[in-house]
């Protein structure tokens, strides 16, 4: 007899401080999970690892890779198709904070460029824990000025870099800066 394994189906993947993880649904029967992946320009899946999981964090990325990741289902030694195509991330690294220096007209914001990004998302926070976005970056630049700071207040920075919908994890502690 033959057991029909259904397909998981993927249902998120980030961009994390040290890697990717990807994330997919629950299949009723399964006793494990087998993981795929495949960089950009190769035509076939390399076997990752088997897990019981629901997610697979991939530490062994580089940054500005694209990767394609595809899961099948286990189910007592039956494996589920999967999805040919697979879900693809470009791999971003966290931006490096350089610095951040006040100017008569806002604060200079700098950081190390990200291989991949096409763009840079710079966020700042005060006494408020909370994170705001104040300016986006397109394109290589490197620096933001934020012209909306206030004399006298200091500001947290932190930037993620982008690459069209993929979005990088961010340095918590940020880089200080009084105007």
């Amino acid at each position: 007899s033959i057991t029909f394994v259904e397909q998981p189906v993927l249902t998120a993947f980030e961009n994390t401080a040290s890697g990717v993880k990807i994330t997919w649904n629950k299949v009723a029967g399964a006793t494990g999970y087998r993981v795929y992946r495949k960089a950009d320009g190769a035509s076939e899946w390399t076997y990752l690892t088997t897990t019981k999981n629901l997610f697979y964090p991939d530490y062994k990325v580089e940054n500005g890779v694209t990767y394609t990741y595809a899961v099948r289902a286990v189910c007592d030694g039956w494996y589920s198709d999967y999805i040919r195509a697979g879900v693809s991330i470009v791999r971003l690294g966290n931006p490096e904070l350089l610095e951040a220096a006040a100017l008569s007209k806002g604060i200079n914001v700098t950081w190390a460029a990200v291989d991949g990004a096409t763009g840079y998302r710079v966020y700042r926070k005060t006494a408020n824990p909370t994170w705001v976005l104040v300016g986006t970056v397109k394109g290589a630049r490197v620096s933001y000025i934020d012209t909306s700071a206030v004399a006298g207040v200091k500001y947290t920075y932190t930037v993620r870099a982008t690459n069209g919908s993929y979005i990088s994890n961010y340095d918590a502690a940020g880089i200080s800066c009084k105007k």
